[in-house]
């Protein structure tokens, strides 16, 4: 099966000098993906369009490679995403997030409107044709603390908040999946899928037609 690569093309201004988002970069893979993923920078990363891009996944090498010129932090958390969807979530919690992240589900309607509040409207028709492209958004966006996962429930109290992590980090340890998009994108981020694949093995790589030809879908997108 030829994997495909997978682009961000997120474009903010939040930049800062390449050696400092090296750093970053190198500290956020540590902490989701441990040795599993290399890192690299280069001066110009192009699409198959021969269009600049941010950053890009490369599966069958298993590398992140950014842009020098217009990578960021986010760019390096949703090309994390990438790489952790594909060596360390199951096949359910795949499905899950693809459930989560179709055309009209509440999920997908409040990624499209953060990304409108973001002012990258240009995004929302290429999440609403991908779904791996818009679980990739979120996360980003969740990372930054600019997505809300509420799903319109109540807030909840400091200790069921916790209560709640250390039972979802007991479970993920333990190699039990994960049951919420938002505990998905959580384990991802705070470590707990890395724990649970170091103790219990990588999950099967998850791909699927709609992930093989993504690039054409997004390939007209650049910001």
């Amino acid at each position: 099966m030829i994997l495909p690569i997978m682009y961000s093309r997120w474009g903010d201004c939040l930049r800062v000098p390449v050696e400092i988002l090296a750093e970053q970069a190198l500290h956020e893979v540590k902490a989701m993906l441990g040795d599993h993923v290399q890192v690299g920078f280069e001066n110009a990363l192009l699409d198959l369009n021969g269009r600049e891009v941010s950053g890009q996944w490369l599966p069958t090498l298993r590398a992140i490679e950014l842009s020098n010129e217009l990578a960021t932090l986010g760019t390096v958390r949703h090309e994390l995403f990438h790489a952790g969807r594909h060596l360390l979530m199951t096949n359910e919690e795949v499905e899950t997030l693809n459930k989560a992240y179709m055309p009209g589900e509440p999920a997908m309607n409040e990624l499209c409107k953060a990304l409108a509040q973001q002012g990258k409207k240009a995004l929302i028709q290429v999440v609403l044709n991908s779904q791996e492209e818009a679980q990739a958004y979120a996360f980003q966006l969740y990372c930054q603390g600019d997505l809300d996962m509420s799903g319109g429930s109540p807030e909840k109290s400091v200790f069921k908040r916790i209560m709640e992590f250390l039972k979802e980090i007991f479970s993920v340890a333990l190699g039990y999946g994960v049951e919420t998009p938002e505990k998905i994108f959580n384990s991802l981020q705070d470590g707990g899928l890395l724990i649970r694949a170091d103790n219990w093995g990588f999950p099967e790589a998850n791909q699927s037609s709609e992930v093989n030809d993504l690039v054409t879908k997004t390939a007209g997108i650049s910001l």
